[in-house]
């Protein structure tokens, strides 16, 4: 729905069109979802009809400003729990993800798959279903699968505190089962990174998991070089890590 300020006329369109040029929808798509803000620009004429009364041929030529996605800035886990066995449908991470859409229009995603990785190394997936992006902001649950003896290891070795920075790469984005190539491609070039605490998940999972006490008793880390590129050695068999889901 569009606005004309002087007089206060609003005009509303709902048509369906057909993408001529699916390269430039593309980058359209892109540009949209990753930058800050961004102009289209509206050139062309048409006519302009009310009941009642002639019709009038309108002259379009003007510049317009919208905020994009701002490359999905916000992006966040707010909510996650390990668990074993897993759930159903696979997931041993479930969580919720909060996804703000500060834009004007609402992009319909549909189920956007992702990979996570630490320093490079990967250490699961996740699933977002049902990806619709309102104007303000938007929660999903999350179906994280995860290599839980690697994010343990990570927490007893190189990020003590329990902060891991997990990076978050779109891998695929499906509607109906079918990929939507305009999403797929803006997501799969966006790297998103989220400093993630997973004491609290790990606590829980102690409590409710006594292998995990047997794997603080049983395994010693030890971190040879600082940084993402070091390297950890277990000292100790790795039954005790495998038994939780490695």
């Amino acid at each position: 729905m569009a606005k004309d300020d002087i007089n206060g006329t609003k005009v509303q369109i709902d048509q369906t069109v057909q993408i001529v040029n699916m390269s430039e929808f593309n980058k359209y798509t892109q540009t949209a979802l990753l930058t800050k803000e961004y102009h289209v620009f509206l050139k062309g004429s048409g006519a302009l009809h009310k009941r009642g009364l002639p019709s009038v041929t309108v002259d379009y030529d003007k510049i317009i400003t919208l905020q994009g996605l701002n490359g999905l800035a916000g992006f966040n886990v707010t909510s996650f729990d390990i668990i074993d066995p897993p759930l159903p449908n696979g997931s041993n991470i479930p969580g919720t993800v909060s996804i703000p859409n500060p834009s004007f229009p609402t992009f319909e995603l549909g189920k956007v798959n992702m990979n996570m990785s630490v320093a490079g190394a990967s250490i699961g997936t996740c699933s977002v279903p049902n990806v619709l992006l309102q104007p303000g902001d938007n929660t999903f649950p999350m179906i994280g699968v995860a290599n839980q003896s690697a994010i343990a290891g990570l927490v007893l070795g190189l990020f003590k505190p329990g902060i891991v920075p997990i990076d978050v790469v779109g891998t695929q984005v499906l509607y109906n089962e079918e990929n939507i190539p305009w999403y797929e491609q803006a997501l799969q070039g966006l790297m998103l990174r989220l400093d993630l605490d997973v004491t609290g998940a790990l606590q829980e999972f102690a409590v409710s998991d006594a292998r995990w006490g047997r794997m603080q008793q049983e395994v010693t880390l030890d971190a040879v070089a600082d940084g993402p590129d070091a390297v950890v050695h277990f000292t100790q068999p790795r039954s005790a890590l495998t038994a939780i889901g490695a």
